[in-house]
């Protein structure tokens, strides 16, 4: 995507590019419950592989890169563009920006899957709504998401005052504040906690999509784009891992009313480890200036 886009309207074109993972999430848990109503349990499995092989074909079929080389450039000047991208890409490993964005997207990482793997549960066990009920309502977090990625986006477009990891830092102290008033969500208030649920998840998918797209894309630039994402995204994946190992141990040792007071502590690192980030000059004006 960064061959496509620029440091100017990067943020806008990933935000609406970030929402295919909570529309995809949405679709997908409906295509798979219907699949599964109707032509049982491996319907579930073989549709939603057929529809990924059709994307796939297309994708194959029809993606190009944004930067195709001239015809008549020589095999000196190709081989200066390769040592160009393996020195670029070399920097963007040893950057301290990108291992700041890659420690806040750790836990940003480890709240987004707690949440998508526990919030139906934990509504239905802790706060009393209906097991069909609780899956529906769960679905206000994704929805908010699909907001906050878009709005965010835009913002870091549109604010030049602020770095799009200021703008991401903001964000994650809101959604510590947000996770403590889901602590506090009395039972079987439906609507109470579709708001609640959506305003978390506008302010977690926000810096979520902000982070692993267009900062690292303005940091690593053209030549190591795919690197710099690639560092972040490694980075957060361990503490996605991480709280499958860790969270139901602590509910057990808890109870499942300690996550969102845990989820809102693991918010606030994650926007302490964006300090070192939010600190230095917008690379977006070193893009300009270089």
């Amino acid at each position: 995507m960064a061959e496509w886009t620029t440091p100017q309207n990067r943020g806008t074109v990933m935000a609406f590019w970030c929402t295919c993972y909570q529309v995809g999430s949405i679709v997908a848990s409906s295509f798979a419950a219907y699949l599964l109503r109707r032509n049982g349990w491996r319907a579930a499995f073989f549709g939603p592989a057929l529809a990924m092989l059709v994307v796939a074909l297309l994708i194959f079929s029809f993606l190009k890169r944004g930067d195709q080389p001239a015809q008549s450039q020589t095999l000196a000047e190709a081989d200066l563009d390769r040592e160009s991208r393996r020195v670029a890409q070399r920097a963007a490993l040893k950057n301290p920006v990108l291992w700041s964005f890659g420690a806040s997207y750790f836990f940003i990482k480890y709240v987004r899957y707690a949440l998508l793997f526990w919030l139906p549960y934990y509504l239905h066990d802790t706060l009393g709504h209906a097991v069909d009920r609780a899956a529906y309502v769960s679905n206000a977090f994704e929805a908010g998401g699909i907001a906050g990625v878009i709005v965010i986006g835009m913002l870091s477009d549109r604010v030049r005052v602020f770095s799009r990891a200021m703008i991401s830092m903001l964000s994650l102290f809101g959604l510590g504040l947000a996770l403590l008033l889901c602590a506090a969500l009395p039972k079987n208030d439906v609507w109470l906690t579709v708001g609640a649920l959506a305003l978390v998840g506008a302010l977690l998918f926000g810096p979520d999509a902000l982070l692993s797209g267009a900062a690292a894309q303005d940091v690593g630039g053209a030549a190591a784009a795919a690197t710099a994402t690639g560092l972040v995204n490694g980075v957060g994946s361990l503490g996605g891992m991480l709280e499958g190992l860790t969270l139901p141990a602590i509910s057990a040792s808890l109870g499942w009313q300690a996550m969102f007071p845990l989820l809102a502590a693991l918010a606030l690192g994650g926007a302490m480890a964006l300090l070192p980030a939010a600190r230095r000059p917008d690379t977006r004006i070193a893009l300009r200036i270089a």
